[in-house]
């Protein structure tokens, strides 16, 4: 939120901010809007959509996981999602995976 205030500092600066305005198709006043909105989210609305959204996205019955990282951190990485109730499955390359099939 402090970046969204910071880009109004100059006058300079407010005209940039409504050029962009323009070229995305929002009101000028977009961003002070915007914050406004985001002021007044309460704990019970952040509960509430982190149970429709977020909770769905690690039970494993409602979604799919996929993960690329370092060789180094990939013991890491699976233990970690083992102790949230993950079970994943390490493929050296996506050679040896999906793509094999393809």
């Amino acid at each position: 939120m402090y970046e969204i205030v910071e880009e109004e500092t100059t006058v300079s600066d407010a005209a940039h901010v409504s050029l962009l305005s323009y070229y995305r198709g929002v009101d000028t006043d977009y961003n002070r809007k915007m914050l406004e909105k985001v002021a007044k989210v309460t704990i019970k609305d952040l509960e509430r959509v982190g149970k429709k959204y977020l909770a769905p996205l690690f039970d494993p019955a409602k979604s799919r996981c996929a993960i690329c990282c370092n060789p180094s951190k990939v013991k890491e990485i699976k233990e970690g999602f083992e102790q949230l109730g993950r079970d994943l499955t390490v493929l050296e390359s996506l050679e040896d995976g999906f793509l094999a099939t393809l």
